[in-house]
């Protein structure tokens, strides 16, 4: 069976998440798509200046979710909302 990459995901960012509700529902569904399929689950990224890594940025429900892929590991930077 295929293993997913692992997720981090930065204590900043979760505190960004909604308490309960749809919203909630709908932005883990999303961070599930990354994990599943990084390669295509960004909306637009680019390059970092300091270094070879590629940011990502991910829209649901108003919120952007930015994170990079390295190796076998997703970082989930940030979670902004409305």
């Amino acid at each position: 069976m295929y293993e997913l990459p692992k997720l981090h995901i930065h204590k900043d960012a979760l505190s960004n998440l909604p308490a309960s509700g749809q919203r909630r529902d709908l932005l883990l569904k999303k961070l599930r798509a990354i994990q599943v399929s990084p390669a295509s689950s960004s909306d637009f990224d680019w390059q970092q200046l300091d270094s070879n890594s590629e940011v990502r940025v991910s829209i649901c429900v108003g919120y952007a979710i930015s994170w990079f892929f390295e190796g076998r590991k997703i970082y989930i930077l940030d979670i902004r909302g409305q």
